[in-house]
């Protein structure tokens, strides 16, 4: 299994999703879509670790997730590198032409895929669990990490950010961070319902947290 799927063409992702689905239907007949529950809850007994960082804009779920896949034996999936990788598209790109119902059903069939790989370390993006039953998906089929930072500085780090975000378009200062309280506060129910819950104000002290209680 490859180190990082950040970049993975679709060409080989379908070859390595391939692979396993035959040990999957070897296992639990050809139906794989009746089983996919069967499946999961199978693995869950085993030592495989698959683990879901959730967590709003900027709260630090791909910084972590790549220092803590350094430190592990786990493989690091950026899921919205994975969905531009898949399409050859920009998440932006993907927003335009499709517009948000579009990308979120685009996002919600990658994180099925990505969600039968085994001992892997999957940052999802800030929208994700709020959307059709990506929450209950991920709580199936692995661990569900929020990392918790305050409205405050997430618009401090996304005010400094230069990474480009569809919803935040020509959004700054005092209305950026109107618009992050707000939405924080309508998606909270659903980051809420992780498994475990960390604070990620100083991500150094997050990570050896996820480390220590959930890596060792």
């Amino acid at each position: 299994m490859p180190e990082s799927f950040e970049h993975v063409p679709k060409t080989s992702a379908c070859l390595w999703h391939k692979k396993h689905s035959v040990k999957f239907r070897k296992r639990f007949g050809k139906n794989k879509r009746k089983k996919e529950k069967t499946y999961i809850c199978a693995h869950k007994r085993t030592r495989m670790k698959r683990i879901f960082l959730i967590g709003y804009m900027a709260a630090g779920k791909t910084t972590i997730g790549r220092i803590l896949a350094k430190q592990t034996s786990l493989s690091f999936i950026d899921l919205d590198r994975y969905v531009e990788g898949r399409y050859h598209k920009t998440i932006g790109m993907i927003f335009e032409e499709k517009g948000e119902e579009g990308f979120r059903r685009l996002e919600q069939a990658m994180l099925h895929e990505v969600g039968m790989f085994e001992n892997v370390l999957i940052s999802t993006g800030g929208g994700t669990p709020c959307h059709f039953d990506n929450m209950d998906f991920m709580n199936e089929a692995g661990t569900t990490v929020y990392l918790k930072v305050s409205a405050e500085e997430l618009a401090n780090r996304l005010e400094m950010s230069k990474t480009l975000r569809p919803v935040l378009q020509g959004r700054s200062g005092a209305e950026l961070k109107a618009f992050v309280i707000e939405s924080l506060a309508a998606r909270e129910a659903f980051y809420n319902r992780a498994a475990h819950v960390f604070d990620a104000e100083e991500i150094t002290t997050a990570k050896d947290l996820i480390v220590e209680r959930l890596l060792v």
